[in-house]
């Protein structure tokens, strides 16, 4: 449980394992706070990351799961699973507060990510900026 006493339900840590191990069809994966738990938001089977960002709103922050695809930069083909803590400037100061303090746990929980992004404007979420993260890490 976080600082924040927000918790990952099992649930959430079974179907992120499923998704990391590809048993799902999924790319992509939103998830929100609701109450005291993490919940799913939205799922994104099409491989299509500006769809997934028309849907984020400046007022309301998500977490993001990405089975992200790319080339490294020796030319081979590889994949990690992205984890990307969005919380825009224009969102609300206190949730701005409680996902920043329930981000490490909700990391934690999940085992399995490679790479985590923090964006808080669009312009940080883009597929270079994904790519070059996959390739420092």
């Amino acid at each position: 449980m976080s600082t924040t006493g927000i918790s990952v339900p099992d649930e959430i840590i079974k179907f992120f394992k499923e998704f990391k191990l590809k048993k799902t069809d999924l790319f992509a994966i939103t998830l929100k706070i609701e109450g005291s738990n993490i919940v799913r938001s939205e799922e994104y089977k099409e491989k299509d990351l500006d769809k997934i960002i028309s849907s984020l709103k400046d007022e309301e922050p998500r977490y993001i799961l990405i089975d992200w695809e790319y080339e490294t930069q020796d030319g081979r083909k590889a994949d990690k699973v992205v984890f990307v803590s969005w919380v825009s400037d224009n969102s609300p100061i206190k949730k701005k507060f409680t996902y920043g303090g329930t981000k490490e746990s909700v990391k934690s929980s999940l085992s399995g990510i490679s790479v985590s992004i923090h964006a808080t404007d669009l312009s940080e979420l883009t597929a270079n900026i994904i790519t070059e993260a996959c390739n420092r890490y």
